[in-house]
């Protein structure tokens, strides 16, 4: 047994952990950073045409051209939508995602600064490693 949040927020984690698994089926091999970060580009167009539309001032032209993205998206936000019980959980989920996407197509970067956080120290903290103390000017 669990309280309704939890079991909730358990269907939320599945249908966005379910995304992204088939997002990684659209691209078996090849960059996917760059694919996660044109997917969250494409996300902050679908975002900001919807702000534009509750402002009642049509779409923008902000949508990035990629039609595969763009079709990609258009399913997974009707996939959201068609889950969600409440438009707030729908911005929720969809503003989660852009997270996930996000996050995706800039591991390599987080990736990179980590390593040298531990393997190049000195680089980073001035010819010191990270636990050496240091006078703060």
């Amino acid at each position: 047994m669990a309280e309704a949040w939890q079991k909730r927020e358990f269907e939320q984690q599945e249908l966005l952990e379910g995304i992204m698994r088939d997002a990684l089926r659209l691209i078996e091999d090849g960059d996917h950073d760059m694919f996660f970060l044109a997917l969250g580009a494409e996300m902050i167009g679908i975002f900001i045409d919807e702000r534009f539309a509750q402002r009642g001032e049509g779409t923008s032209t902000y949508l990035i051209g990629d039609k595969l993205i763009a079709s990609y998206c258009n399913r997974l936000k009707a996939r959201v939508k068609d889950f969600c019980r409440t438009p707030e959980e729908e911005h929720e989920l969809l503003a989660r995602l852009l997270t996930k996407f996000t996050e995706a197509g800039l591991s390599d970067i987080h990736s990179a600064y980590l390593r040298q956080t531990v393997h190049e120290q000195e680089k980073l903290y001035e010819g010191h490693s990270a636990m050496d103390e240091v006078s703060i000017p």
